[in-house]
């Protein structure tokens, strides 16, 4: 698997050392020897000022191929904080509340609330809840529907490859929530599918589209983009994937639909797309870390990173370790 390493901090020894270069070849040198890993990406910035950017190692091992930095590599949950900002500026302009149910934001719900199984307490969940992982759902205690084999069970349905986002939400509200909505937190990636749902229903845009026009667009960011599945279906400059245990599974969906494929390609990465289908550059990552002032107000980005009350605000309470989607 290839590492993606963003570095956004104060760093005077990087601007005051004439070998600076050589430290950080140095220690990205040992850590590709250790982690085991075949490339990575770095970017520094310090002020909002990109000072540093390099590839290292291979992006494709069998093309000889090296890691540019330019290179795009899979972002997994890093995809969240994308969604998260394009929630709050629906927020800022009075399209959305934090306050507001999803149930009254979210399209075909009365279709939803027919189906056999369905938790009343749906519509209790508010947006703030699905931004802070206090939706109702415990991965721990039930599954993750996102992934491959969430995908291979929503397609259990009767749904013919590949899934879409909208059936894994009818296939998730046939189901009860494990604890009520807001009360404590639990790591869910299915809380960030849909919020990208939301922001297609409030816009009437599709949610790539837009996130790359209204969030990745005035920051100059224009290489980002959700990626695929397929090897084939590589991006322009995205690297190989590779599993360092060299698992294959069979592919979910495409062309080589139920044959053996490396681990990395049997990820249905298309409906990951908003807790965990984007593909970016580590200069891109830090251009978006720096420049939320460009995008939000001050009192909105404070929000977003307020520590939660009471429970909601203990990492003891946080259940659900994260690990990349």
């Amino acid at each position: 698997m290839h590492r993606l390493i963003i570095l956004s901090l104060f760093l005077p020894f990087i601007c005051r050392s004439a070998d600076a270069s050589d430290t950080i070849d140095g220690y990205m040198n040992r850590f590709i020897i250790e982690h085991r890993v075949p490339g990575a990406s770095v970017a520094i910035s310090r002020d909002g000022k990109l000072l540093y950017a390099k590839g290292y190692g291979w992006a494709d091992k069998k093309a000889r191929a090296i890691v540019k930095p330019n290179s795009l590599f899979r972002i997994a949950s890093i995809s969240k904080p994308i969604t998260a900002v394009a929630i709050m500026q629906l927020v800022e302009s009075g399209k959305l509340n934090l306050t507001d149910c999803l149930v009254d934001h979210l399209e075909s719900m009365e279709h939803y609330r027919r189906h056999e199984g369905y938790d009343p307490r749906i519509e209790d969940i508010t947006i703030h809840d699905l931004l802070r992982h206090s939706g109702g759902w415990d991965r721990s205690k039930d599954f993750d529907p996102m992934g491959r084999e969430g995908h291979l069970r929503v397609a259990k349905m009767g749904i013919y490859p590949p899934v879409e986002t909208r059936d894994v939400i009818a296939f998730m509200f046939r189901r009860p929530l494990q604890f009520d909505p807001g009360t404590r937190s639990a790591y869910s990636n299915f809380g960030y599918l849909l919020l990208g749902r939301v922001i297609e229903d409030v816009t009437g845009k599709k949610y790539e589209p837009y996130v790359k026009r209204y969030v990745l667009a005035p920051l100059g960011i224009t290489t980002m983009q959700v990626g695929f599945m397929e090897r084939e279906r590589r991006a322009e400059n995205e690297v190989t994937y590779y599993d360092h245990k060299h698992r294959t599974a069979p592919a979910p969906y495409g062309r080589l639909q139920g044959r053996e494929v490396p681990y990395p390609y049997a990820r249905p990465m298309q409906f990951m797309d908003a807790h965990g289908g984007w593909i970016a550059s580590a200069p891109d990552l830090v251009r978006f870390a720096d420049n939320l002032h460009k995008l939000l107000k001050p009192e909105t980005i404070q929000t977003m990173f307020a520590r939660q009350p009471g429970l909601l605000g203990h990492s003891e309470e946080f259940i659900g370790a994260h690990h990349a989607a």
